[in-house]
């Protein structure tokens, strides 16, 4: 009698890095970290690098999720880096996330579920899909090891640094205005 063998989660995710080109495959090697995030329409991640131990992080973009879609049964992860104005899709093969330092893409297994929120007169709306990212780091951002680019979501950015983080999105906000003049 035959039994049928199924991938694991790591062969499956080691199965869609083998498509990629051997240049992207030896770069997406060296990205140890890996964790998985929920995204919903409209979530926002901020990308960020650290100069030196200790200081305040040095914010490089913001990303929004901007659509949570199923194609042909697959699901894809739109995003919008809200500096640049550049979109990235995100699926099952692993890239680099609008063009940063990590990598970005959807789990195998992946529980898709319907947002729904209660309006003030008490109707339920359909706000969207929730779902999950890989985000795929060359270290771990609670080290926060200077010299690497990390990803995390406004939550987790606000318990990794608190008032610096604070202090960090104060100062973007003041070089923009010193652009937009």
């Amino acid at each position: 009698m035959q039994t049928t063998q199924f991938l694991s989660r790591d062969e499956i995710r080691d199965y869609y890095a083998d498509q990629m080109s051997w240049d992207e495959h030896n770069v997406y090697k060296q990205f140890g970290d890996l964790s998985i995030a929920r995204v919903f329409h409209g979530k926002l991640f901020v990308v960020y690098n650290l100069i030196r131990r200790g200081d305040s992080p040095n914010i490089l973009a913001v990303l929004r999720v901007t659509g949570i879609n199923i194609i042909e049964n697959n699901l894809a992860v739109d995003i919008l880096d809200l500096r640049t104005g550049v979109t990235c899709r995100m699926e099952y093969m692993p890239k680099l996330l609008c063009g940063y330092d990590i990598f970005g893409s959807v789990p195998s297994e992946c529980i898709v579920s319907k947002v729904l929120k209660q309006n003030e007169q008490g109707h339920v709306i359909d706000v969207g899909l929730s779902a999950g990212i890989l985000l795929r780091h060359r270290m771990k951002p609670e080290f926060q090891n200077p010299g690497y680019i990390y990803c995390v979501g406004m939550t987790d950015f606000g318990r990794l640094f608190g008032d610096a983080g604070r202090k960090a999105f104060e100062k973007l906000e003041t070089v923009h205005n010193e652009e937009a003049r």
